[in-house]
């Protein structure tokens, strides 16, 4: 893994090529963290879901906990901001460095948020279909999961290990006890604590339907009394047909 300061040191040795001399005072490295911290938000409001590792308080040597794929963008478009509180021009070069970037990272993880679309609640069922009740016209409503990078995804009969981590909520403490359950159409299949981090596999059922919203609950307890919830989304897909 990378750790912030490194980041931020790409961002600046991008810099000073781009033709800014100075060198990064502590005042510099700390404002950069703050526009790192920023770009990764705005990077995960938009669905470019590259798991940074967002923090109460941040530390430029705590990891980022990205994937290497991504530290060039992450370098070139934190210089990019970091040059206009220089007050200065970004370069041709950097800019489009950024921008390219941005897109790859955009298109790898693109298929990590798109959701199925939905039939319209306009559309026919056609002849023979049961699917809603015997009565029913029209295409039933469906309700999809929240459409952001904390939603997973996963196919109908697929196994896949998932982790949460609980280390910014920890306060000097150790997770002493932990309780995970699912929906009706997910299966809990394997966990184990490892401390800071609740490990554990899931297996989308054959039986659910795809495009269901399914949550799975993991419920830690620390070893001061503290207890901390988390609801995670999954979207359950259809495996697609082989032609």
């Amino acid at each position: 893994m990378t750790l912030k300061s490194e980041i931020i040191n790409g961002a600046y040795s991008r810099i000073r090529v781009s033709g800014l001399t100075v060198q990064a005072t502590p005042e510099d490295v700390a404002l950069a963290l703050d526009r790192l911290e920023d770009l990764a938000a705005e990077l995960e409001s938009i669905n470019i879901c590259i798991g940074y590792n967002f923090e109460s308080s941040p530390d430029v040597n705590s990891e980022t906990e990205v994937d290497r794929k991504f530290k060039s963008m992450l370098e070139s478009n934190l210089a990019v901001r970091v040059l206009s509180d220089f007050g200065k021009q970004v370069p041709q070069s950097l800019g489009l460095l950024a921008s390219g970037t941005l897109s790859t990272a955009a298109s790898i993880t693109a298929s990590k948020s798109i959701q199925e679309v939905q039939y319209p609640q306009r559309m026919p069922i056609g002849s023979g279909n049961s699917r809603g009740g015997q009565y029913r016209r029209y295409q039933p409503p469906s309700q999809l999961p929240p459409n952001e990078c904390a939603t997973h995804i996963i196919k109908i009969g697929e196994v896949s290990d998932f982790e949460e981590s609980f280390k910014t909520y920890l306060s000097g403490e150790t997770i002493t006890s932990y309780v995970i359950t699912a929906d009706s159409g997910l299966s809990v299949e394997s966990s184990s604590n490892d401390d800071p981090i609740i490990s554990y596999r899931i297996k989308a059922l054959t039986n659910t339907s795809e495009g269901v919203w399914q949550q799975v609950k993991v419920e830690v307890t620390t070893s001061t009394g503290r207890i901390e919830i988390r609801v995670i989304n999954f979207e359950v897909q259809s495996v697609p047909a082989v032609s």
